[in-house]
């Protein structure tokens, strides 16, 4: 009998480890996968950091960071990738005050972005059900209204 004893204790240890194997399954809201390339004046951004920011206050942002070609993948959550399917506000910036280096030292890196891309971002994009591949194409130069004409007077 202690052969039955066992045979039972491991199929109860095998069906206790397949129902703790399945809780371990993702779950929350529908997500799309999100890729694409940041350049800045035509030229690729490497080391941007992305933010998709649900609009409307409602959701979790996704995050990314370009490679060295300005390419980005977002990131819901560490085992999900995308972002959540709805309008989002973007966020994209380049300072670090604490880059860090291989060797494990750090130092700050300058915002090189104006601030219309990240604490002031109005940059907007729309995230659909599938696949969604963004090119964000940035520029450095403050967008500024032409000087008035004058007119002679007489």
């Amino acid at each position: 009998m202690p052969g039955q004893l066992f045979k039972q204790q491991l199929l109860l240890l095998l069906a206790l480890i397949g129902l703790l194997a399945g809780c371990g399954r993702s779950t929350g809201p529908e997500l799309a996968r999100v890729e694409g390339r940041v350049t800045l004046d035509g030229t690729p951004l490497p080391h941007a950091k992305l933010r998709f920011q649900p609009l409307g206050g409602k959701g979790t942002y996704s995050t990314g960071e370009t490679d060295e070609s300005g390419r980005f993948s977002l990131q819901f959550s560490r085992d999900r990738k995308g972002a959540m399917i709805g309008t989002h506000g973007v966020v994209i910036t380049t300072g670090n005050p604490h880059h860090e280096m291989d060797d494990g030292t750090s130092y700050p890196l300058p915002e090189v972005l104006p601030a219309k891309y990240h604490q002031k971002s109005e940059l907007t994009r729309e995230v659909v059900a599938g696949k969604n591949k963004f090119e964000i194409e940035l520029t450095s130069a403050q967008i500024t209204a032409p000087p008035a004409k004058r007119t002679a007077q007489r």
